[in-house]
């Protein structure tokens, strides 16, 4: 199970855990549904290739993932879709809603971004203008993400870019593609025979004239603007660039992107600061998510022992 953690100086222990049925089965045993038998997982590591990563989406059981305020279930979610997740005091079953219009950006809230391959990129704690980075737990991909991302400036810029770029690519694919395409199908067609097709000539339908009454005509006075006025010439590169609107504002959606990020990173840095000068006594920010979630592990244990017992 893969779980990332931040402990915040005043609401305290926030939590993230992605995993498969088994695994969440073993802290809670209502919930998800009991895995089928003889399920095979493949194993697949942030080191793991793409054709790897590829069979284990197909072949593997769906990723859920669940959050958590001081060990108390806030949300739980079939899939890990990147989305908002507001940190109220309420249990939501599969509650996913992507970039959630209604929900109030100035609470508390957590923002997940993940692939399509169902890992956890990033995950940010968010309240009003408060940006705070989860540290992603060590050997996932968030991880080697964090770690390639503070190896340069260029690669922290960089990968939001792709990111951004993401979002708008297909225009860009679809521009520079099409003329292949287009040759590719031709190619194909030029091996067809050509067919020629006499459809039968449908009977004349009959006609019909209607007499159209005769209106008078009204002349009236049309007046004449000539109004001459000599824009200026636009520049080439703007010319350019107006031809070749779906290429470049993908792009610089993706540097808005990729300077965003750069800007939060910045900012969570800084609010990590001041928390551990406003709050020095209290446990370290970046907390240590094996930890806090063992924990929580055995509260959790505990609890189902108690309701077994009960029964």
């Amino acid at each position: 199970m893969e779980k990332w953690a931040l402990n915040h100086p005043e609401l305290g222990l926030i939590e993230l855990q992605a995993g498969y049925d088994s695994d969440f089965l073993e802290l809670d045993p209502t919930w998800p549904e009991q895995p089928k038998e003889n399920e095979e997982i493949i194993p697949v590591t942030a080191e793991s290739g793409m054709k790897e990563r590829f069979s284990a989406l197909f072949s593997n059981p769906a990723i859920r993932a669940r959050i958590l305020l001081n060990g108390k279930v806030l949300h739980r979610l079939s899939t890990i879709n990147s989305a908002r997740y507001l940190l109220q005091d309420s249990v939501k079953e599969d509650k996913l809603t992507v970039e959630d219009a209604g929900l109030d950006r100035s609470k508390p809230h957590l923002k997940v971004t993940s692939n399509i391959f169902n890992d956890v990129l990033e995950v940010e704690f968010r309240q009003g203008s408060e940006i705070v980075l989860f540290d992603p737990p060590a050997g996932s991909r968030g991880a080697k993400r964090r770690e390639a991302m503070e190896s340069s400036t260029l690669k922290r810029v960089g990968y939001p870019i792709l990111a951004g770029l993401g979002k708008g690519g297909w225009a860009i694919a679809v521009i520079i593609l099409a003329p292949f395409v287009s040759r590719f199908v031709k190619w194909l067609l030029s091996f067809l025979p050509d067919f020629d097709i006499s459809l039968p000539s449908l009977p004349a339908l009959p006609q019909i004239h209607l007499p159209t009454p005769s209106l008078p005509q009204i002349d009236l006075p049309t007046p004449s603007f000539n109004i001459d006025i000599n824009l200026p010439e636009l520049p080439g590169w703007v010319v350019l660039m107006l031809d070749y609107s779906k290429i470049w504002v993908p792009i610089a959606i993706g540097i808005v992107v990729g300077l965003l990020a750069l800007r939060n990173y910045k900012k969570s840095e800084a609010t990590k600061r001041a928390w551990q000068e406003k709050h020095p006594a209290k446990a370290p920010v970046r907390a240590s998510a094996a930890a806090g979630n063992d924990a929580v592990r055995q509260r959790e244990k505990q609890a189902a022992e108690d309701v077994r017992e009960e029964e």
